[in-house]
């Protein structure tokens, strides 16, 4: 049983997949987030890069897109030689006014990536107005179902448009594919329009919010039930023929939809370093800007008396699960995989079948490339959206992004500076020192600043002073010239 649980709340949107039980997919979309993925713009070129064949163009947005030669034609495998070969010039120029659409969001310093080459997605149909082609998704593989829709399509195809059949036309009926057709037809007439009409760097079609893409590109024919906590979506769900197909309730709880159903706890797990497998071995995730690195360890895993046997059985619950974690995180771009070494070939040929199989049923494009000269597995996947470290993390206010804290003896080397300067320029009687208590019991746990006490400092009364609301990398010294001090029980001097 295949369930996708909705929850829509006035701060956001969490759509929750499980097939056969198990947490499959986790999407979320703040209220307030700019949905910028599948956006239409007329931008204006600002700036021609002809050595990279590459232009920014300004979109009204707050960084400029990015678009390169490639991303001029959809699919360079339907042109003739000659027709490619006009992939070598960059025929824009400053001041242009484009029809340009993001295909990835914009990702630390760098803006969205466009492409001028339009299309626009609906349940069954991609309709793309710039390249005069009919395709059909991989996905669907018995070749008579292939052959009618492709024979449907082209019989209704209007003009040098082109058409991309989806997986979810494999159980549509002929009548809603066809009508699907002449609605995005429709759509594409307005935003001409819109282009016409509107001033540059102004958005002219907005491709919608989560509850939208969900109901048209993750409502997979698997689904068995759909859960939501939104009264107007149940609505559409139930009265639309469009999902007739599917069982749909309404939940009306006074608990949290998503804690309600146990999901919390696995939504929390997902921003972990660290994953366990179900053989006590685990898998530590590290994401970098470039890219990210999964390292596979075996733990608690010690497995039977045949040494090799352990790395493959850990290795293939590994691949499954990493797999699963990519999904799940929607983590894009490069990903190396250190898994435990393997000697065996075709252990090494049947851990990349797996890791294939795996990602079968992506939505994303996954490749896994194979294995590099040092031993690691490299995969590649499609970047669109955000990651959901992108959606539930931030940068951490205290080390700045660089996920460390300064350690206690490095905290204590720097309270010795600030102590010496303070000595030097004032010669004060008594010095108050606050710390977080780590700092405070590494002080006399280990005698770090023994030594200066006992010979420059010896003259200066010195107290310490434990302070939980300080951050552990911060301390306060103050200089104090009265003789009877009014200090907290936890106060102790230093020797």
């Amino acid at each position: 049983m295949n369930k996708m649980y909705i929850d829509v709340e006035p701060s956001r949107t969490q759509v929750v997949i499980t097939r056969d039980g198990e947490f499959s997919e986790y999407y979320i979309e703040p209220a307030t987030a700019d949905k910028l993925v599948g956006n239409i713009y007329k931008g204006k070129v600002v700036n021609i890069l002809q050595g990279m064949k590459a232009a920014f163009v300004n979109m009204g947005l707050e960084r400029n897109g990015f678009l390169d030669v490639g991303n001029i034609l959809l699919d360079k495998t339907v042109l003739s030689d000659e027709e490619a070969g006009k992939l070598n010039r960059f025929d824009i120029k400053e001041d242009d006014e484009v029809m340009c659409q993001i295909v990835k969001e914009p990702f630390g310093t760098k803006g969205p990536r466009i492409t001028l080459n339009i299309s626009i997605p609906g349940r069954f149909i991609v309709f793309s107005p710039v390249l005069d082609y009919v395709g059909i998704s991989r996905k669907i593989e018995d070749e008579e179902i292939k052959s009618r829709l492709t024979k449907l399509v082209e019989e209704n195809k209007k003009g040098s448009f082109g058409y991309i059949i989806r997986t979810a036309a494999a159980c549509a009926c002929e009548d809603e594919i066809v009508a699907e057709m002449r609605l995005l037809e429709k759509e594409w007439e307005k935003i001409k329009e819109n282009f016409e009409n509107s001033e540059p760097c102004k958005i002219i079609y907005n491709d919608g919010d989560l509850i939208k893409r969900t109901l048209r590109d993750m409502l997979t024919l698997d689904i068995n039930e759909i859960i939501t906590n939104d009264e107007k979506l149940y609505n559409i769900l139930s009265s639309d023929a469009l999902y007739k197909r599917y069982k749909t309730e309404l939940y009306s709880g006074e608990e949290d939809l998503i804690y309600f159903y146990g999901f919390t706890p696995k939504i929390e797990n997902l921003l972990k370093r660290k994953v366990q497998l179900k053989n006590g071995a685990n898998i530590v995730i590290e994401k970098t800007e470039a890219l990210t690195v999964i390292d596979v360890n075996t733990g608690k895993f010690v497995g039977s008396d045949n040494f090799q046997k352990t790395i493959m059985d850990t290795n293939l619950i590994a691949a499954e699960e990493i797999a699963r974690q990519i999904k799940l995180r929607n983590i894009g771009g490069i990903i190396i995989v250190d898994f435990i070494d393997m000697e065996n070939e075709d252990n090494k040929k049947e851990l990349l079948k797996t890791l294939e199989k795996a990602f079968k049923n992506d939505k994303q494009k996954a490749a896994v490339v194979g294995i590099t000269g040092l031993g690691l597995v490299e995969i590649t996947r499609k970047k669109s959206r955000g990651s959901i470290n992108s959606q539930l993390l931030q940068n951490c206010p205290y080390c700045h992004g660089d996920g460390y804290v300064q350690s206690g003896e490095f905290v204590i080397m720097k309270l010795r500076q600030a102590i010496e300067k303070l000595v030097a320029e004032a010669d004060p009687p008594a010095l108050v020192v606050r710390v977080h208590p780590t700092v405070f019991s590494k002080i006399f746990a280990q005698r770090y600043l023994e030594k200066d006490s006992a010979g420059p400092w010896k003259k200066i009364r010195i107290y310490i002073i434990p302070d939980e609301s300080l951050h552990i990398e911060d301390f306060f010294v103050q200089v104090e010239t009265n003789i009877v001090l009014d200090l907290p029980n936890s106060a102790k001097m230093l020797y």
